[in-house]
């Protein structure tokens, strides 16, 4: 499964990695690294860029405040979907070098906005109604994932505590990996 920005994931821990995962890593120290900073531990993906190489990149921001006793079994069982999961590469980059491909990424998608959407929802094709649903979706989670990433510079005060959002992004992006997965075996392309 293709992780976006926004999902919730728990990394593995070093014993439960397998031989390809852990071949991965080139020797005993960065076996070290990786138990000390990501194993067991929950993480927010906070950017995901594809190299040329296609290499995968990941920047992860650590959830401390998760843990299985304040998720419900809904969110766990989105939880199990996602988690489990092992980065190609975790770290900081530039932000320069993100706002570039977010840009870039921002520029594929057909539908910016909610009005974007209209016609594909009002069209007696179901594979444009579908694409519809999609798109909303997507342009909803962004603008919470937005909110989020910039709550401490809010300028109104949110009524709800953060992990509340935290568990609506969850689940928002629960729902667009299975429409992801439906599309892909209906046949349907999404942007």
């Amino acid at each position: 499964m293709e992780l976006e920005k926004g999902n919730l994931v728990l990394m593995k821990k070093l014993e439960e990695l397998d031989k390809d995962e852990l071949d991965e890593m080139e020797d005993e120290e960065e076996k070290k690294n990786y138990e000390k900073r990501f194993a067991g531990k929950w993480f927010t993906i906070h950017r995901v860029v594809k190299t040329k190489k296609g290499i995968t990149l990941y920047e992860l921001e650590e959830d401390t405040d998760i843990n299985s006793s304040n998720i419900s079994d809904f969110g766990l069982w989105i939880l199990e979907l996602m988690g489990g999961f092992k980065p190609e590469k975790a770290h900081g980059f530039s932000d320069k070098f993100f706002k570039e491909t977010d840009d870039e990424a921002e520029s594929t998608s057909i539908c910016k906005e909610l009005k974007d959407t209209v016609g594909y929802m009002l069209s007696n094709d179901y594979n444009e109604r579908f694409i519809a649903e999609y798109e909303q979706l997507r342009i909803r989670r962004d603008k919470l994932q937005k909110m989020y990433d910039n709550w401490d510079n809010l300028t109104f005060e949110p009524v709800c505590p953060k992990k509340t959002y935290k568990m609506q992004l969850l689940i928002m992006n629960g729902y667009l990996e299975i429409l992801k997965e439906r599309a892909e075996k209906e046949n349907i392309k999404l942007c």
